[in-house]
């Protein structure tokens, strides 16, 4: 049986492996909100937790005949440095260090989405063994001088009783 934190660790090494050398030093995983700090990537436990599926991973609500699925969400984050206005000298940010940023989360956003999409239609994210769905990558801040990307995913997990009971 495979755990809820080992499919997150999964697609945190994912993460990391996709953004190569921009991946940022600081990595973890967590359950629920995350406390934001600059230039990170994350893996958080989304609020709705484990629920049962007869349709996963087509989203509808409509009755099916098939047995109920396991799954689980999860939020995929990276987090860099934003400038933002300094209160004490009453300046705004340069614009081209605006724009670099901007850039940056973009191709974190890019990056991600893109090898995560490649990997679900090759069979190969978690070893072609487990169904997932994506959702689309979207910036949010700048907030306290941090902004980022997200991009959820739903994942099938399993709730097999432990061997030998």
């Amino acid at each position: 049986m495979t755990t809820v934190a080992e499919v997150a660790q999964d697609i945190l090494d994912f993460a990391v492996a996709a953004l190569g050398p921009r991946a940022p030093v600081r990595q973890f995983l967590a359950a629920g909100i995350v406390a934001y700090d600059c230039e990170q990537v994350s893996v958080s436990w989304a609020a709705r937790g484990l629920y049962p599926s007869e349709t996963f991973p087509a989203a509808t609500t409509l009755p099916a005949k098939r047995p109920l699925v396991t799954v689980t969400d999860f939020l995929l984050e990276t987090v860099r440095c934003v400038p933002n206005i300094n209160s004490e000298a009453e300046a705004f940010p340069d614009p081209i260090d605006l724009t670099m940023t901007a850039i940056e989360i973009m191709t974190d956003g890019e990056t991600l989405y893109c090898a995560l999409v490649a990997a679900m239609q090759a069979g190969t994210l978690f070893g072609g063994c487990r169904m997932a769905s994506l959702g689309g990558a979207a910036p949010y801040g700048p907030s306290g001088g941090m902004g980022g990307v997200r991009v959820p995913l739903s994942v099938q997990v399993g709730c097999e009783p432990p061997q030998g009971s």
